[in-house]
């Protein structure tokens, strides 16, 4: 894509994509699911080191967002697995651009 193709529009919809995933622990969420397997979660606070309640805030704002789709297997258990095609991709290019930057280390291009 060449940079004169980016219009305001477009930065906007870039931007409210890739906001839901503007969390740490959201992303870990994403990695966690980007191997195809569904997992519950209590499975992924344990995963990511997260409170019960708190991996519940960020599966909801996940799911509201499009990126995981619920799936109930009782009446109070549900697995998640990632529902956008493109997430397992944009979780590889995040991780990518987290490494290109120092992985966020003070000074680095990509953490200020």
């Amino acid at each position: 894509m060449e940079a004169t193709d980016w219009t305001r529009e477009r930065a906007e919809a870039a931007v409210h994509l890739i906001k839901p995933l503007s969390h740490p622990s959201r992303l870990l969420i994403m990695e966690a699911l980007a191997d195809g397997k569904a997992k519950s979660a209590r499975t992924l606070a344990r995963i990511s080191g997260l409170s019960l309640s708190s991996m519940s805030k960020h599966l909801s704002l996940l799911s509201r967002s499009g990126f995981i789709t619920p799936e109930p297997r009782s009446n109070r258990v549900c697995s998640f697995s990632l529902s956008a095609e493109f997430a397992p991709a944009l979780v590889s290019l995040l991780a990518a651009l987290a490494s290109l930057s120092g992985a966020g280390a003070k000074g680095s291009k990509l953490s200020s």
